[in-house]
């Protein structure tokens, strides 16, 4: 190995570059050139590197972790260079492209993996969100220091951007490194060491349960209330009464199909495909529900949607359009809200109240975790507390 400046000759005068450049013979014997830096002690250490490089590419043996990594944090140029002459594998040279080819890549890679299109998309988009802001230009100067600061800016200043979302964004960005990973890309996680924060802690949307009055009203008000973004008053009653006896979410209710109904057997299907757990799973039907439902459905096609549901941006004012009608408050004093997704909080909390084992809430939930049950969504009324309290003897 040689490291110098090189000499020039241009109209008839000499000099030298400014860069020093390191020669070398490759894995089968040619004479190579790669430029290096101006300062010489670092170009001395690149060419050791490179002999290095040379050494394992000639017995075609995997690099050892530190020359990787010293691979993956090099100036996209000179490990252009490198690449032309050889030394490295193919996959390492993906990490030249352009980060959006990478991101695109991910994204086929969870539709590959039966992720949905919808949560693809979703996720993708945080991460080109983090991406952007982060001046984050390629997969080899992911800064962790910057996409924390990222985070904790938004969390700090966005007063709906919390603990929950922020989460959200760096599990985006942690699943695409390990992708980077997978593909043999980068040969760690740059983001590995970075951990979610408690969100227990940081709660910036608290919804309520309605209260079992509440809960008429509201039916009342939807049966005789007017046509709402093209839903009419019983069918938004009913829609309703079907989030508060199964816990179904707005997009798996959004999903459901005539035919995912066994009213014989009392039950509703929901399917992997749209279900939050990617789970195949069956709810029983409150016994009230299915003769609702039966009428509902009857001269009904089998694929059919079973109800209207408007978009999530539109489901929410039709609530609360319907709250107001039954003399519901949208918001208590203590900020908690009544919206769709409360209509779930309802349905744990009451199963929570009349009783019902938690194993068996959890399932009814089809939560993954049992903490995730009671903590979360198993709201229990003051009133309730009071009781249990006056329960006690003197």
């Amino acid at each position: 190995m040689q490291v110098a400046r090189q000499k020039w000759v241009k109209n008839g005068q000499r000099g030298e570059t400014k860069r020093y450049y390191v020669s070398f013979r490759d894995h089968i014997g040619r004479t190579r050139r790669v430029a290096g830096f101006t300062d010489k002690g670092q170009t001395i250490e690149l060419g050791h590197k490179i002999e290095r490089l040379v050494a394992f590419r000639a017995m075609q043996t995997a690099l050892p972790p530190d020359l990787q990594q010293w691979l993956d944090q090099l100036p996209p140029p000179l490990l252009e260079r490198l690449g032309k002459l050889d030394l490295i594998d193919a996959k390492r040279l993906q990490a030249l492209k352009p980060i959006e080819d990478h991101i695109k890549g991910f994204e086929q890679s969870m539709l590959a993996r039966g992720t949905t299109s919808r949560h693809a998309t979703l996720v993708t988009g945080r991460l080109r969100t983090l991406v952007a802001d982060c001046q984050i230009k390629s997969i080899t100067r992911i800064d962790t220091v910057a996409i924390e600061r990222y985070l904790l800016g938004r969390r700090q200043n966005e007063p709906r951007f919390g603990a929950r979302t922020s989460n959200y964004y760096l599990a985006a960005i942690k699943g695409f490194a390990r992708y980077l990973v997978r593909e043999g890309h980068l040969q760690t996680s740059p983001v590995i060491h970075l951990r979610p924060i408690n969100v227990t802690a940081d709660i910036r949307r608290s919804r309520r349960p309605l209260s079992p009055a509440e809960v008429t009203r509201l039916i009342a008000a939807a049966t005789r209330g007017p046509i709402r973004h093209g839903v009419s008053g019983p069918e938004r009653a009913l829609l309703y009464r079907m989030a508060l006896a199964t816990g179904l979410r707005r997009g798996e209710l959004a999903r459901l199909r005539v035919c995912d109904l066994d009213l014989e057997s009392g039950v509703v299907h929901i399917q992997a495909a749209y279900a939050k757990n990617r789970r195949r799973d069956q709810l029983p039907l409150h016994s009230g529900l299915v003769e609702n439902l039966r009428d509902f459905i009857r001269a009904r096609q089998a694929q059919e949607p079973l109800f209207k549901v408007p978009s999530r941006y539109l489901t929410a004012p039709m609530l609360r359009a319907d709250l107001k009608d039954a003399g519901v408050e949208p918001t208590d004093p203590q900020g908690r809200v009544v919206d769709f997704h409360a209509l779930r909080h309802t349905f744990v909390s009451g199963l929570v109240r009349e009783g019902v084992h938690p194993k068996v809430a959890q399932r009814l939930a089809r939560h993954s975790t049992f903490a995730l049950t009671m903590d979360v969504y198993a709201s229990v009324a003051d009133a309730s507390l009071r009781e249990a309290v006056e329960r006690l003897s003197a």
